[in-house]
């Protein structure tokens, strides 16, 4: 009796494509992460035989509140959306590739609250993180591309017109000699 149920499950595990294990990248991308209103949320997956790492910190404001809570950072101003009650404003993002660290420019996160989900896709060598957000007229998606060595672009779309509203992009560091 034990041994259908064990050969089911296994056949089971085996049909699952790993992307929707969250353990390998190829052409499509992986399952959306959800993104905690305050903490630590983690999105890893393998891309091209590398693994790739990223965590996303939030801190939680009350807004409305007769005492808000302060940003972690002491600065006064949120980037909240108001589309929920409290507010999660991104205090970190950062990313590893094969388990180096890569620099992340503050002006990839620093203006991006109320992240629902992250997901990471990959085309032509390059990786992408996209991090979705807001709700109705503020709904928007925020494009994070990278390679091995460092985070090359970034695209701000919003979700209602559905266009890049916004693009930044982010030259190699000057090696001195």
């Amino acid at each position: 009796m034990k041994k259908p149920i064990l050969l089911f499950l296994m056949i089971v595990v085996l049909v699952t494509p790993c992307s929707l294990r969250g353990q390998s990248l190829t052409g499509g991308g992986v399952k959306p992460t959800k993104v905690l209103e305050s903490g630590d949320s983690v999105l890893e997956a393998m891309v091209s035989g590398k693994p790739i790492r990223v965590v996303i910190t939030t801190y939680r404001v009350d807004l409305g509140a007769t005492r808000p809570t302060p940003p972690p950072t002491g600065e006064g101003n949120t980037n909240c959306t108001y589309s929920r009650f409290p507010c999660s404003q991104v205090s970190n993002l950062r990313i590893w590739v094969a388990g180096k660290r890569l620099f992340v420019p503050r002006s990839v996160f620093a203006d991006i609250a109320d992240v629902g989900n992250m997901s990471m896709a990959s085309e032509g060598g390059v990786n992408i993180l996209t991090l979705v957000g807001g709700d109705g007229s503020e709904a928007y998606s925020v494009k994070v591309f990278f390679g091995v060595d460092r985070v090359k672009k970034r695209e701000f779309y919003g979700l209602e017109s559905n266009k890049v509203l916004q693009v930044t992009t982010y030259q190699p560091l000057p090696v001195f000699d």
